[in-house]
């Protein structure tokens, strides 16, 4: 049977299955499968995908019972183990995301009943987040601005590089250097088409804030104060490109450390690097390499830089460190973009704002 696996439950799978060396996501097949068979899950179905979940996942379900979706045609499933979710979204095969082995077989490809697991795919996934963040603002448990917030990290989350723990997102272990679930503008894509989904307006909004390509939950943060509107915590700079290639001029070839540099954030326009160092390596190693970034830099006429937890520390900090940057920025911008900026930092609307920033996306902070 195929199960597609709904809202938490299949965020939960999509991200244990991101991180499984041999598990893959596979976009589903219309060439080999036109439709999507929905079936009507039994008692006994559910019992043995409950069996068969990692514990990630099975130690989460709410009252042990899995979140599914169902098509109109086929019915819900009667059985009390089920949540069902009625969605608009089920017909379409790019809604989902099948998790399987990297060499394409189903999961559990041992197993003689050929049962298949599906999660919603980025742009699903998304919708889900926007539903449940909702809920949230309209219960009064969470500010509108912090539902913003949260919903474009999600969506660069998912189209970044790497990838919260599917059981304790907010403070678990986070993987790094994995492929990206979807871009940014194909989750656009798909949401700009009607669909009758609750949580969509916000998750289309989360898109046009979002951008991917971040490699950690750190420059997620950053890109939110670098770009976001003040009335969300941010400074509203240009946005810049994340971990591009940095190629460097024919004439410095011969002579930088580097073969090539992906800095975190890039303003090509305003030869600015800026990277957020979050090194655990030895000391000396640290400081040779950073002398050896700063060097390949200044050949290339770019200004470099370098975050360090430090400047998170607090509020007070984080300003500090916007208010470096906006300095390198505004060589190349006009007068009014320094008037803007001493307004920014100096907003106590915009400093609320900004806290609020900091608690939804800092580790370790309360709402993160």
């Amino acid at each position: 049977m195929d199960f597609y696996l709904a809202r938490n439950d299949s965020l939960r799978m999509l991200r244990w299955g991101r991180r499984q060396k041999g598990v893959c996501l596979l976009a589903h097949s219309v060439a080999e499968e036109p439709g999507l068979k929905m079936g009507r899950p039994s008692r006994a179905d559910l019992l043995r995908l409950g069996e068969k979940f990692p514990r990630e996942v099975a130690g989460a379900l709410r009252d042990g019972r899995v979140c599914l979706h169902f098509g109109e045609r086929e019915g819900k499933s009667q059985s009390s183990l089920a949540r069902v979710t009625p969605s608009s979204a089920a017909p379409d095969p790019a809604a989902f995301l099948e998790v399987a082995l990297d060499d394409g077989a189903p999961l559990w490809s041992d197993d003689a009943l050929g049962d298949r697991i599906f999660v919603e795919g980025p742009a699903l996934s998304l919708v889900s987040c926007g539903l449940d963040l909702e809920r949230r603002v309209s219960s009064g448990s969470m500010k509108r601005a912090a539902a913003m917030v949260r919903a474009s990290a999600f969506a660069m989350e998912l189209a970044g590089t790497y990838c919260r723990d599917p059981a304790d997102p907010a403070s678990g272990e986070v993987l790094y250097g994995l492929d990206p679930v979807g871009e940014v503008s194909s989750m656009a894509g798909w949401l700009e088409k009607p669909r009758r989904l609750a949580g969509i307006d916000l998750a289309r909004m989360a898109c046009t804030r979002a951008a991917g390509g971040a490699a950690s939950p750190m420059e997620t943060f950053w890109y939110h104060a670098f770009c976001m509107p003040p009335r969300l915590g941010g400074m509203h700079f240009p946005r810049p490109r994340l971990n591009a290639r940095l190629e460097w001029p024919e004439a410095v070839r011969g002579s930088v450390c580097h073969e090539g540099m992906r800095p975190d954030f890039l303003w090509p326009a305003h030869a600015l690097a800026c990277e957020y160092d979050g090194s655990t390596h030895k000391e000396e190693d640290a400081f040779r390499e950073d002398r050896e970034r700063l060097r390949d830099c200044a050949l290339c006429e770019l200004s470099l830089l370098v975050l360090t937890a430090e400047d998170s520390r607090d509020l007070g900090a984080v300003k500090r460190a916007l208010g470096q940057v906006a300095a390198l920025l505004g060589r190349s911008e006009p007068a009014c973009f320094s008037r803007r900026v001493r307004n920014n930092l100096s907003s106590g609307d915009v400093d609320a704002a900004r806290r609020l920033l900091m608690e939804q996306l800092l580790p370790g902070r309360p709402g993160s």
